[in-house]
C-alpha cells in the first residue's frame, strides 16, 4: 500500500508593501499568460525585497532584479522586480544575499532604487510566481493592500483595513504518479471545505 499523499498549506508573506494587481493584467505576456508560473503581482511602495518564506536561495540573477527561494516543501518561488529590468544590468539593484544562502521569512533579499528603476523600466510591478506549479493544488491570492513585515501592524483604522502581511496562500502536494485520485473527504479536508454534493463525486484528480 502506498503512503498517503502529504499536503501542506503554505502562506507566502508579502515581499513588498504595495497594492495587489491581478497577474493576468500585467503588461508582459511572460507573466500575464503565466509562462513562468502562476502567482501574484504587486505595485510596490517599498524599496527592499523580503523573503516570502523560509528556504534556500537557489537562483539569484546576475542583474540582481530576480531571485528564487526554494522552500522546505519544495516549491520554487520566483520574485521578479519590475518589467524589463534585466536591461538595467544590475544598475539600481543591490543584492543582499548570495546563491546557496539559507534565509528566514522576512529576511531582506534585494534593495533597489525605486526612483531610478521606475524611470528606466517599463514598470515597477513586481511578480511573485511559483516556478514549479505542478506541486500547487490551489492558489488563494490576497487583494487590496499588502504589507511586508515591519511596515505596519495589521488592524483596522477608521473602519478601513490597512492591509495584511500574507500575500498568497497555496496548498502544496508531493510529487505523485499521474492519475492519483483523492476521495471526496480527502479533497474537502485539503481545501478546508465542507463535504457536500458540490464536490466531485468520484474524487479530485491532481496531475
Amino acid at each position: 500500500m502506498k503512503a498517503p499523499q502529504r499536503l501542506t498549506r503554505v502562506a507566502l508573506m508579502a515581499p513588498l508593501t504595495g497594492v495587489m494587481v491581478p497577474i493576468e493584467s500585467v503588461p508582459d505576456p511572460v507573466f500575464a499568460e503565466k509562462m513562468v508560473g502562476d502567482g501574484v503581482s504587486i505595485d510596490p511602495v517599498s524599496d527592499e525585497l523580503l523573503a516570502p518564506l523560509a528556504g534556500k536561495i537557489t537562483q539569484l540573477h546576475r542583474a540582481a532584479h530576480a531571485v528564487t527561494v526554494t522552500g522546505e516543501s519544495g516549491i520554487e518561488v520566483l520574485i521578479h522586480i519590475g518589467l524589463d529590468t534585466v536591461m538595467l544590468r544590475g544598475e539600481g539593484f543591490t543584492p543582499l544575499v548570495s546563491e546557496g544562502d539559507t534565509v528566514a521569512t522576512g529576511q531582506p533579499l534585494i534593495r533597489f532604487d525605486p526612483l531610478f528603476v521606475g524611470a528606466k523600466a517599463v514598470s515597477l510591478l513586481t511578480q511573485m510566481v511559483i516556478a514549479n506549479g505542478e506541486l500547487v493544488t490551489r492558489y488563494e491570492p490576497a487583494t487590496g493592500i499588502v504589507l511586508q513585515r515591519g511596515a505596519f501592524r495589521d488592524g483596522v483604522r477608521g473602519g478601513l483595513r490597512i492591509g495584511a502581511h500574507v500575500c498568497c496562500k497555496i496548498i502544496v502536494h508531493d510529487r505523485v504518479p499521474r492519475g492519483r485520485l483523492f476521495t471526496q473527504k480527502e479533497y474537502a479536508n485539503l481545501l478546508g471545505l465542507p463535504i457536500d454534493a458540490r464536490l466531485y463525486a468520484a474524487g479530485a484528480l491532481l496531475t
